[in-house]
């Protein structure tokens, strides 16, 4: 299976229904986010609008609140039940605004936004390459843009023991990081 083979609709069906319980057995996807967030330390950008792209219940863009306070940050995703489950644990006042979209197609203006994380959204994307396009267009000139995936050796292991029961493919074969670099 490669990610080509992800169609996008039943990505959005695969997290609407794994939303209500994603919070809690996100273990790696937590573990990563948080390895994000410390390379952030030493940023001294003050952005005002964080694009939180591709992002769950929520998980990376509380981190991102707690560490730029005056920002706002805009939580996209695709799958509306993993935005309730955000909306329904986000405070008051939070400077959290849950927006559903597809990552390639983001209903904002050009040169928007001031800096821009994603946390294990590419292997979801069938092609990369519109989702470069719209960052490309929302973020302001030299904003960062910050984010996780998997590479072709993830889960190498898991694929060889497949390999010994049958022909299937059960893991997706995931973009080389120098081809996601290019884009």
């Amino acid at each position: 299976m490669s990610s080509h083979d992800l169609n996008p609709r039943d990505v959005r069906r695969r997290f609407d229904r794994a939303a209500a319980s994603f919070a809690d057995a996100a273990f790696a996807h937590r573990a990563v986010a948080d390895g994000i967030a410390e390379r952030l330390a030493p940023f001294t950008v003050e952005p005002k609008q964080i694009l939180d792209l591709g992002c769950a219940t929520g998980y990376g863009a509380n981190l991102l609140s707690k560490r730029f306070r005056r920002a706002t940050v805009l939580a996209v995703d695709v799958s509306a039940a993993m935005l309730g489950e955000l909306e329904s644990a986000r405070r008051w006042l939070s400077r959290i605004r849950p927006v559903q979209a597809e990552a390639g197609r983001l209903p904002f203006p050009d040169r928007a936004i001031d800096l821009a994380w994603s946390n294990l959204l590419l292997p979801w994307i069938p092609n990369p390459d519109p989702v470069f396009e719209e960052l490309a267009r929302v973020l302001k000139k030299d904003a960062p843009f910050v984010f996780s995936t998997l590479g072709p050796d993830s889960f190498a292991e898991v694929a060889d023991a497949f390999a010994d029961v049958d022909d299937h493919p059960r893991i997706n074969a995931f973009a080389d990081m120098h081809d996601i670099g290019d884009g």
